[in-house]
């Protein structure tokens, strides 16, 4: 589980800030605040698994010509495996 590499010199993070997603039929996503530091970047996400709500940062850092993307070392979530499918649903947005 975690982290995902994301194959891009340069990915469009803004377009991920205050959107709603809809990856299952009982997982859904939202994005929310963005905070930019050159090519590392941290968002708060909201996620809603079978009516479970869970709170954290995620972070995409960019490594030399990729990036990883992560549940941010200062959020308390439960690993599930909708963390995981939304993080792989986000990579291949970004992609």
């Amino acid at each position: 589980m975690y982290p995902i590499k994301i194959f891009k010199d340069e990915i469009n993070v803004d377009a991920l800030c205050k959107r709603e997603f809809k990856i299952d039929d009982n997982l859904y996503l939202k994005c929310f605040s963005l905070w930019t530091k050159k090519q590392d970047y941290a968002i708060e996400v909201l996620i809603s698994e079978n009516n479970f709500l869970q709170s954290f940062i995620l972070t995409i850092k960019k490594k030399d010509n990729y990036f990883i993307m992560d549940v941010s070392q200062f959020s308390e979530v439960l690993k599930t495996e909708g963390i995981q499918k939304a993080l792989n649903f986000l990579a291949k947005y970004l992609n």
